[in-house]
């Protein structure tokens, strides 16, 4: 009883594919858990395939067809036991133009005698049609090859069995009906076996075997005959005087014959692959020979053209330090090797291509076997570009991981390309296992990305139609992270590493899919540490540090790590990482002023003289004596220097800021001690005559000045005269002096002694380089007169102010008398200028 497997899953099936090339369906067909062997497959225009092979039922072989619909579902299985019940065996399968299928082969009709057949089964039934059987011979006929002309003709060609040692080439056509055309043998005495077979676009046919010489033993023998089976011309070719084997066969488009097969170069250790043209007449062109560099057994499997002329050769090559490789040669017209492209498994085991084909955009694609360790082989499939570079390939590993070989395939129009063979299955021996491979590559047209949190990335992918978006892992996708998922080009915005994967199909139904991963990088943290606080007086500074990244960018345009800085401000850092990823942080800096602490200006006094310590500008004040500052004097305070110094004003504001001031005292010298004496005839007399001297008599001024003053006269009489000498820094020193005798008759009573007042001001500095400062306790009328130490007028001023500015930056050093009127009052002083 026949079981048909059917795998829709790949769940037992491994596949290795890279790109371009997805696997549409796996069909699996066991007849009856015994050893199952397809030979051959086909396919029509709607996309159905058929496969016949030879399946063993527990006690004989017979031929068992199936075919498949597009989507790899089984519409029907024809068995064929023959009469006899014995040894039935497919060698091919061709497709008429009903979409019939033919079955050419061999069936056992005697104890030893096995007949070359042809068995037609209705396409889309199932059911046998009709069989055609050649007796032949009741030894074994053999059948190597079938194919189909324009007119539905099936041709088969192999070899009837006179002996065991002599054969004959037999090339048959059957009618669409079933019935014999024609049968041509060829007979000489020896072994003559058709192998390959090949039909011109004119219905002529061409036949290839190995025939015996007795001079060169087997060489190519080819044959031409027409659509009636009348032969046009035969030839003989010898490679090296050994054994010359054809596998295969191929015509191109204006007639010319290409046969490709194996010949011994060395009858003891090398068989090379010998590539041979004929004309149009049969008439040897060239021939080419390819070898690998081991001196070992190389052989070829399959032979065809393009429209250009060029030779495509499928097989096997053994290279020194290699198993058998995998092979595909490219030859130009002229018989020149254009490239070569071999294939080698990593276990460097038994690699072969069996079939061959190129379609319209001149690209390749090759199907055969590789082996991996001991007996498992895999269906080895590929594609190359028209200079021999591969596309990609595709391994295919049965349930059973062990012998899975590849014999026929077939390539439609879009691209689909159809693989059978045998594969041994899990627990049901060796099984029919018809792929379909479908052309397609949907491509993420980016790799894997690397984004920052919170960023979005354009996604896109190529391909067919119909593209799909959906998450392999990651962030959940959602209206408001995923632009959209039924779109080649979505724009992502996960939160966390992220794998999409996008699919897409095309008009065969070929889905493919790519994925892509969005690596999230969390932002940089950026920390900005210090050296000290962020607020400070001014004077000071901070060192701002960040954390370590790649690059560094502050808002007032410096790119270092750190920065200094003694100004106010908020600083804006941004970092920037390994990644690309940024992030900002800011820091702000407060710079608080100094206090503007003022100590007023330098101050002059003469010996004895009192100071007040007044300053401001600051919450905290404080004076302090130079060069001895360690004991503070409170500001406000009153003194009585004795000598010349600096006093610094120190200032504390409510921040902390401190400033300070310095003001520089000056202490004049002590005046020379004036002396007051009475003279002769009423006279009194001063021993100082460089100062300025004012007399007063009983405390009330005389309004007199000068070196003597004549007493012994009204309005004048007896009292207590006294002189204020007054030297150049404004220093004053007394002396007096009583009269007892110096009365008059009459005084005048009238005289007012108020009208002797002397009015007090203060002038700093004094010496001075430049300006002084006069100032009044009060606002009044007055004069001002500036004299030279000659009694010149240098200066006259009226005003009513209490303070005046004189400038005595144009004149030349000296000593200036300084006389103030006012209120009918005259008060001296002098001013040094240095």
């Amino acid at each position: 009883m026949k079981q048909i497997l059917f795998y829709f899953s790949l769940l037992q099936t491994s596949f290795v594919v890279f790109g371009q090339v997805n696997v549409q369906w796996e069909s699996r067909l066991d007849y009856s858990s015994q050893s199952d062997f397809t030979r051959g497959i086909v396919i029509d225009a709607a996309g159905n395939s058929y496969v016949t092979g030879t399946a063993f039922n527990g006690n004989n072989f017979d031929i068992v067809t199936v075919k498949y619909d597009p989507s790899g579902a089984e519409l029907w299985t024809n068995t064929y036991n023959g009469a006899f019940n014995g040894w039935d065996d497919a060698t091919g399968i061709v497709l008429d133009g009903n979409n019939d299928v033919i079955i050419g082969g061999f069936h056992q009709t005697g104890a030893t005698d096995y007949d070359i057949m042809a068995l037609k089964i209705n396409g889309l039934t199932g059911a046998q049609v009709w069989l055609y059987t050649y007796a032949g011979t009741t030894r074994f006929d053999l059948c190597n090859a079938v194919g189909i002309d324009g007119n539905n003709n099936v041709i088969l060609g192999g070899a009837r069995e006179a002996t065991a040692a002599d054969q004959d080439f037999v090339t048959i056509s059957v009618s669409s009906t079933g019935s014999q055309n024609w049968a041509s043998t060829f007979i000489p005495s020896g072994r003559d076996v058709i192998n390959a077979l090949a039909i011109d676009a004119a219905n002529n046919v061409y036949v290839t075997g190995e025939s015996f010489d007795a001079t060169n033993n087997l060489d190519f023998y080819t044959i031409k005959y027409n659509s009636s089976g009348v032969q046009q011309w035969a030839n003989r070719y010898d490679g090296a005087g050994s054994i010359d084997i054809p596998k295969a066969i191929s015509v191109d488009n204006v007639g010319n014959v290409y046969i490709v097969g194996t010949s011994y170069r060395n009858v003891s250790i090398e068989e090379d692959i010998m590539l041979l043209k004929l004309n149009s007449l049969g008439t040897p062109q060239w021939d080419a020979v390819y070898g690998g560099s081991s001196e070992d057994f190389d052989a070829p499997s399959d032979v065809t053209t393009d429209p250009l002329g060029n030779i495509y050769v499928a097989g096997k090559v053994k290279n020194l330090g290699n198993g058998e490789d995998f092979l595909i040669a490219r030859y130009r017209q002229n018989g020149t090797l254009h490239w070569d492209y071999t294939y080698q498994s990593a276990t460097n085991g038994y690699d072969e291509a069996k079939k061959v084909y190129v379609n319209s955009n001149f690209e390749i694609f090759a199907s055969g076997y590789s082996n991996i360790t001991g007996n498992n082989d895999d269906y080895l499939t590929i594609k190359l570009d028209t200079i021999g570079t591969e596309l990609w390939q595709t391994r295919f590993n049965g349930p059973a991981s062990t012998s899975d070989q590849m014999v026929d395939f077939r390539v439609d129009p879009v691209g689909n390309i159809f693989v059978t063979g045998s594969s041994v299955g899990s627990g049901t021996n060796r099984d029919f296992s018809t792929i379909k491979y479908c052309q397609l590559q949907t491509t993420a047209t980016s790799n894997d990305l690397e984004i920052c949190i919170g960023q979005s990335v354009q996604l896109g992918a190529t391909g067919g139609f119909n593209f799909q978006w959906s998450l392999v892992s990651g962030d959940p996708i959602t209206a408001s992270n995923f632009s959209c998922t039924s779109c080649a080009n979505p724009v992502a915005t996960p939160s966390v590493t992220s794998t999409y994967l996008v699919t897409s199909e095309n008009a065969a139904g070929c889905v493919d899919s790519d994925s892509i991963t969005i690596v999230i990088n969390p932002l940089p943290g950026p920390v900005i540490s210090t050296n000290g606080p962020t607020e400070f007086c001014e004077g000071g500074s901070v060192t701002l540090t960040a954390d370590f990244a790649t690059s560094y960018n502050w808002n007032n345009g410096a790119t270092t790590q750190a920065i200094n800085t003694d100004t106010s401000g908020v600083f804006i850092l941004t970092v920037t990482d390994a990644m690309g990823c940024q992030n900002s942080t800011s820091v702000e800096v407060m710079v608080n002023p100094l206090p503007a602490v003022s100590a007023g200006p330098d101050r002059f006094r003469c010996p004895g003289i009192g100071l007040t310590l007044n300053g401001n500008g600051a919450d905290s004040l404080a004076w302090f004596r130079i060069p001895t500052p360690s004991n503070a004097i409170a500001n406000g305070t009153s003194i009585t220097p004795s000598t010349t110094g600096s006093y610094v004003l120190v200032g504390i504001d409510n921040n902390g800021c401190v400033n300070r001031d310095t003001m520089q005292l000056t202490i004049f010298p002590f005046p020379s001690q004036v002396e007051l004496s009475q003279g002769m005839s009423g006279n009194l007399f001063i021993n100082l005559n460089d100062g300025t001297t004012d007399w007063f008599l009983d405390g009330n001024s005389l309004n007199h000045t000068g070196t003597s003053f004549f007493y012994d006269s009204l309005p004048f009489c007896n009292g207590v005269y006294s002189v204020v000498y007054t030297d150049e820094n404004g220093c004053e020193t007394t002396d007096e002096i009583i009269i007892t005798d110096a009365c008059q008759d009459t005084i005048d009573t009238t005289i007012n002694v108020a009208q002797f007042y002397k009015e007090s001001f203060v002038v700093f500095p004094n010496p001075t380089v430049d300006k002084v400062t006069i100032q009044f306790e009060s606002m009044q009328k007055r004069t001002i007169l500036v004299n030279d130490s000659q009694g010149k007028l240098i200066l006259h001023l009226e005003g009513l102010d209490d303070q005046y500015f004189i400038d005595l930056s144009h004149l030349a050093k000296g000593t200036y008398t300084l006389a103030i009127l006012s209120d009918g009052t005259v008060t001296r002083s002098k001013v040094i200028k240095q």
